[in-house]
């Protein structure tokens, strides 16, 4: 069975090693981005102005265009907590109580 690549999968050509690792890096971006938006600490505008930042760098765990659900705030939390990284914790668990 042939494996059809998309066009847009650039992950795919790496072995599977770097493959996951680029993922978790990607992933951990997502929710760092997502953090400094939700806190105001930066907004999707300078983010994506920042120089020497590629577009991936620019990813969100949420589309900021429909803003952000319990559950989106939940899950960063988690990641957070996960790696102990409380004060964000505390600052992401204030945004989810109001």
């Amino acid at each position: 069975m042939s494996k059809e690549k998309h066009p847009n999968d650039f992950l795919a050509d790496l072995p599977e090693g770097e493959r996951i690792e680029m993922e978790n890096e990607l992933m951990d971006t997502a929710f760092e981005n997502s953090y400094k938006i939700l806190t105001k600490r930066t907004t999707l505008e300078e983010l994506s102005k920042l120089k020497g930042l590629s577009p991936v760098s620019t990813i969100l765990i949420y589309d900021p265009h429909e803003g952000v659900s319990d559950e989106v705030l939940e899950d960063l939390i988690g990641h957070f907590e996960d790696r102990e990284e409380y004060e964000k914790c505390a600052e992401l668990k204030k945004i989810l109580d109001v």
